[in-house]
């Protein structure tokens, strides 16, 4: 029974990081619109938006897309410890 769980929820992301593959632009316009407006809710949501676009990269084999793009984040906004917190508990860095 376990099993057969682990299997639907797999089969549930994947189909929800295909869905992000066909919408990977708006979802990286989206992250910097969250992140320029510097609010907590604001970065909750981009912080988990980047976390499907990473995964997603892996599942695609694109990691190299995202890692430049996720520097250029870091680069632009790490300057603030809130963020890069998020990032960190999210595992991003």
């Amino acid at each position: 029974m376990m099993r057969k769980a682990r299997q639907e929820a797999e089969r549930k992301r994947i189909q929800t990081l295909e869905k992000l593959a066909t919408k990977e632009e708006p979802a990286r316009v989206n992250v910097e619109n969250l992140l320029s407006q510097k609010r907590g809710s604001a970065y909750d949501e981009a912080t988990e938006l980047l976390v499907d676009l990473h995964d997603m990269a892996e599942y695609k084999q694109r990691q190299h897309i995202f890692s430049e793009r996720f520097s250029y984040i870091r680069e632009k906004y790490g300057r603030s410890a809130a963020l890069m917190e998020r990032f960190r508990r999210a595992q991003l860095i």
